[in-house]
């Protein structure tokens, strides 16, 4: 009678054990299919031909995102960028002095530039850029949002080639 008890409460352990496996199988799912609706980007048009590019780009970010890497023609160029808020379920628009932040970055050389998603343009001069090095851009979101709303916005980098 003993060794019958003792395999009945283990074939129920077994069980709880594998409904509770089942269960947080399910949240884990159930939390990444919710991130997978809320991804962020970055892209360059026409950056699959990798051939040379106009150096436009959109974004969507919660956090930060950065772009693949390219190389500048000149030792010039400029930065333009303009962001709005928006509710990624209703896609409702909004213009605040929400602080963004883009990054240039060559290996260990980093300029950083401020913008606010105002839907303002705002531009920058870069200088002294080096044509056989290779840049990428990163753009983050300073201040904070809730899970609802991203920053989203685009703009134009001059004289770039995409690597």
């Amino acid at each position: 009678m003993k060794k019958f008890v003792k395999k009945i409460l283990a074939v129920c352990v077994s069980a709880a054990i594998a409904m509770s496996m089942a269960a947080i199988s399910a949240v884990a799912e159930e939390h990444y299919s919710i991130g997978t609706d809320t991804e962020e980007y970055f892209s360059f048009a026409n950056s699959d031909s990798r051939i040379d590019s106009n150096g436009d780009f959109t974004f969507e970010i919660r956090w930060s995102v950065d772009s693949e890497s390219f190389r500048f023609k000149s030792t010039k160029s400029t930065l333009t960028v303009s962001a709005h808020i928006e509710d990624y379920i209703t896609h409702d628009k909004t213009y605040s002095e929400h602080l963004c932040r883009i990054y240039l970055e060559s290996g260990f050389s980093r300029k950083s530039f401020d913008f606010y998603a105002d839907g303002t343009e705002y531009t920058f001069s870069l200088a002294d850029l080096k044509t056989d090095k290779d840049y990428s851009i990163s753009i983050s979101n300073i201040d904070s949002l809730d899970s609802r709303h991203r920053v989203v916005g685009s703009g134009n980098l001059t004289g770039i080639t995409i690597n």
